[in-house]
């Protein structure tokens, strides 16, 4: 007897964010200021972005996503002013 493995994959913060708002990904794109939606999807998929793309999603979301999560950069500089 087989049974029926559910292969969804788990939505991303960012992902959750936007559908709990009820944003497209267009919609989401141009609040974040990126043009291409499909950028955005990599993103929600995981890919990592600038810094200012990662500061501008942490601004749009009032911190719900913060920009660390998105851009390894970020977390370096907040590392570096932690321990200056």
């Amino acid at each position: 007897m087989c049974e029926h493995l559910n292969m969804e994959k788990e939505q991303s913060p960012l992902t959750k964010w936007r559908t709990d708002k009820g944003w497209t990904l267009e919609e989401a794109a141009a609040a974040f200021g990126i043009k291409s939606k499909g950028y955005l999807s990599e993103i929600e998929g995981g890919k990592r972005c600038s810094v200012t793309v990662a500061l501008e999603i942490e601004r749009v979301t009032e911190g719900a996503i913060g920009a660390a999560t998105l851009s390894p950069d970020v977390a370096l500089v907040e590392q570096a002013r932690s321990a200056a």
